[in-house]
């Protein structure tokens, strides 16, 4: 495999299974994640912090950017392009508006450089139709959305509001008992599904929701296909199906001699990932929510019990993952060698490390038979 590229006319599926539209994007990949990485040095060198609501922070995310532009139909190549020249306009946005940066300035940014980015090389219909799409999905971004409850009071939709009180309230629902949510679920996790939530109210285009409907809407989002947060006795089996399929869809092709260097590195990832959530899903172990849920979680549990951790009694009581390391066991694997062994294959394939192909390729082939020998 030479130089690693992407280049095509069709669709390709990119983070765990999302589809993008015609892609024509021809730079090596790490020059694009150079150039993105020096956006977001950029952007918080000059802003410090993003304000994403009334009580939280966070910093400034091209990539982030990039997947909400993808997410609603932006094609990939235009959405790489306002990402990689968006700071002028956030510039432009922060003089503008004044206050603290936040996402409203974001927004602001983006919906300008829809209409003004010389570089998308858009006709000035598709300019008109792409920033309507935007404005339907983000809206007014001095909008708040809130829940209403059926006693007709209403609740801002806060990220503190979502965090504290309304995924442990999914939780619960889903699993039928209250558990402490930092206990069965790392902070990371947490903050990409109540990220996720919040964006998929505002997406709904309406102000105010009612709080049945919300926690209704939360719920699927936490446990269907394909990509569920949480596992419980009825979507178990079809998880674990599930990931089975896709794991032996993206082995045939990253292990193909005609595989282009963009799928190897695709399949690559979603390999990884679905052979981990089937693991973490035979356990009933919770996934968590983000595109690295899957391999983030297995090695967080798995780390645990390599050092001898064995105390996170919530988690003990909420799934079967302490099983884990007896199971190994009694296929001659340790649970440091397992733990190992997922901490080698993930960096790589994060990295798209081109000297470690062959390697990947092995132990993605071994990994993969390790679980079904687990799970069956």
């Amino acid at each position: 495999m030479a130089e690693q590229d992407i280049d095509g006319d069709g669709n390709m599926v990119a983070g765990r299974d999302n589809h993008l539209s015609k892609v024509f994007i021809t730079r090596p990949i790490q020059e694009v994640e150079r150039g993105l990485a020096e956006v977001d040095q950029r952007v918080t060198s000059e802003y410090g912090s993003l304000a994403v609501s009334t009580d939280a922070v966070a910093e400034f995310d091209s990539e982030k950017l990039i997947s909400s532009l993808v997410n609603i139909g932006i094609p990939a190549r235009t959405a790489l392009l306002i990402a990689l020249h968006i700071f002028p306009f956030i510039q432009e946005s922060v003089e503008r508006e004044g206050g603290k940066f936040s996402t409203a300035h974001i927004r602001r940014a983006v919906s300008h450089s829809i209409s003004g980015m010389a570089e998308l090389g858009l006709s000035i219909k598709e300019r008109q139709d792409m920033a309507a799409k935007y404005a339907r999905n983000f809206g007014n971004p001095k909008h708040i959305n809130m829940i209403v409850f059926e006693n007709g009071e209403t609740q801002p939709i806060t990220y503190r509001y979502v965090v504290e009180t309304f995924v442990p309230n999914v939780l619960r629902h889903v699993l039928g008992k209250s558990y402490r949510l930092s206990e069965v679920v790392s902070s990371r996790n947490i903050d990409h599904m109540s990220s996720e939530i919040i964006e998929c109210i505002r997406r709904l285009g309406i102000y105010h929701i009612r709080y049945d409907t919300a926690l209704m809407l939360a719920v699927d989002l936490a446990t269907q296909l394909p990509h569920p947060w949480l596992i419980f006795a009825s979507n178990r089996d079809d998880v674990m199906a599930h990931d089975a399929e896709r794991t032996s869809k993206h082995l045939s092709i990253l292990t193909a001699d005609d595989c282009s260097q963009a799928e190897f590195w695709r399949s690559a990832y979603e390999c990884f990932n679905h052979i981990c959530s089937s693991i973490l899903a035979y356990y009933g172990c919770p996934i968590g929510g983000g595109t690295h849920a899957p391999s983030n979680t297995l090695r967080n549990v798995t780390r645990l019990a390599a050092e001898g951790d064995h105390q996170n009694l919530a988690l003990w009581e909420l799934c079967e993952i302490n099983q884990l390391e007896d199971d190994l066991a009694e296929i001659g694997v340790t649970i440091d060698q397992f733990h190992r062994r997922l901490k080698m294959l993930q960096k790589p394939i994060a990295r798209s490390r081109i000297d470690k192909i062959e390697l990947i390729k092995d132990e993605l082939r071994s990994l993969s038979e390790l679980s079904a020998t687990l799970t069956r």
